[in-house]
């Protein structure tokens, strides 16, 4: 199922969240939502870290809708999955801006994108 290498990955990143009652590294909980939504996890992480998308139709379509989550980590399995699905399909993912959250901030972040408040 999974083409990541979890093990490069810093452990303060990789943390463990709690998942029905169990502890489960969080890249294993999103490969895992992947597998159940039926999307091929690829062989890296990379995705688009968004508060809102815009898709065409046929984009929507070829992807079979977007996987929504009940929580936190269920919606960024989602983030990532349906980046990778766009990309496996041979369609493109881009980011309005080179700077994230240049258009709309989100209070977790920092204006950098990447810092937590």
């Amino acid at each position: 199922m999974s083409g990541f290498n979890t093990k490069s990955m810093a452990a303060s990143q990789n943390y463990k969240i709690t998942n029905n009652d169990n502890q489960i590294n969080r890249v294993d909980f999103y490969l895992k939502k992947m597998h159940e939504w039926g999307i091929e996890c690829g062989t890296s992480g990379k995705h688009l870290r968004a508060l809102n998308w815009a898709l065409s139709q046929n984009t929507l379509a070829k992807i079979k809708g977007f996987p929504l989550g009940q929580n936190k980590e269920e919606c960024i399995a989602s983030e990532i999955s349906v980046s990778r699905d766009i990309e496996a399909k041979k369609l493109g993912v881009f980011q309005s801006s080179n700077a994230h959250f240049k258009y709309i901030g989100h209070q977790e972040w920092g204006s950098e994108g990447f810092s937590k408040k």
